[in-house]
């Protein structure tokens, strides 16, 4: 059974000031015996800091379903180390040459150094649950290894996509490579709560919008992305409608819409999952819903 949800003055659960820094500091921390080569390459990455939003609604989750506050901090450092790791290995398959506004680790140094940093952080990830002093720990390790396999599925998928691309077969390798990091941020603080049902609802909430996520990226890169025959959702779109990327500005604009409404759907869906969920177990995850809707709506 769910927990009885909370009153809002409850749920006024505040990210640290310095949360960025936490985490960033933690990451180092656990990565210390890699060596000044890799920490260095580490320090590099982070230098330009993400928008850290798994580890942020790892966090919110936990403390929100009474999780101390070391432990939130725990879980949202393995979560954060997981998505760098897949970010650096990513910008290496895909010969990606720039990462938030610099440099890709594999430009700046070397792809075999890149490899090295890569998978310092996913053993860094392992390293933040042994922390973790609970009998629930090897549930903890097992799901996070599922997810980072399903990871991997959707990035053997796009290095060899079936040709041509539908939407279809890219809306399965954009769920699999978005969706289940971006669960963990939610699976993780509810495994560990003792609520493995709720766990698995919010999964479920979280993949929707992970993949609507994915798709608003598509929408925003759509240009660059034709540029670099790069797989986009929209670019797809455009293709099906003129039968090639040589399409009118009507079809362009066409395409964006429709993709525009299916993000729409995916945010609805999304939403529907986390209404008969306790508050306490949905509040972030909302407010990052609410935000993507309201940029796609503007």
């Amino acid at each position: 059974m769910y927990k009885i949800s909370k009153t809002d003055e409850d749920l006024k659960v505040v990210i640290p000031d310095n949360f960025s820094q936490q985490i960033n500091q933690l990451m180092f921390e656990l990565c210390k015996h890699s060596g000044p080569v890799t920490l260095s390459y580490l320090r590099y990455h982070q230098q330009s800091d993400g928008s850290q939003r798994r580890a942020k609604i790892c966090y919110i989750t936990a403390v929100s379903l009474g999780l101390n506050t070391n432990t939130a901090k725990l879980l949202a450092v393995t979560v954060e180390l997981l998505h760098n790791a897949s970010l650096i290995h990513d910008d290496v398959q895909d010969k990606d040459q720039k990462r938030r506004g610099q440099d890709a680790l594999w430009v700046k140094a070397s792809v075999e150094e890149a490899i090295c940093l890569g998978d310092t952080l996913i053993v860094a990830a392992y390293h933040a649950l042994s922390k973790i002093n609970t009998p629930a720990n090897s549930h903890l390790q097992a799901t996070v290894c599922r997810r980072v396999m399903e990871t991997i599925r959707g990035q053997m998928e796009d290095l060899s996509p079936q040709q041509p691309l539908t939407e279809q077969s890219y809306t399965l390798i954009a769920t699999n490579k978005a969706a289940p990091l971006l669960s963990l941020s939610v699976e993780l603080p509810a495994l560990l709560a003792g609520e493995p049902s709720l766990a698995k609802a919010l999964s479920n909430a979280a993949s929707s919008f992970a993949l609507a996520y994915q798709f608003y990226d598509d929408l925003c890169d759509q240009a660059q992305d034709a540029i670099n025959q790069e797989p986009n959702i929209v670019n797809i779109r455009i293709h099906e409608l003129a039968g090639s990327l040589n399409a009118s500005d009507e079809d362009i604009g066409t395409a964006k819409d429709d993709i525009k409404r299916k993000i729409l759907m995916l945010l609805d869906q999304a939403t529907s999952s986390l209404a008969p969920l306790p508050i306490e177990a949905t509040v972030i995850l909302q407010q990052t819903i609410k935000e993507l809707k309201t940029r796609i709506e503007g």
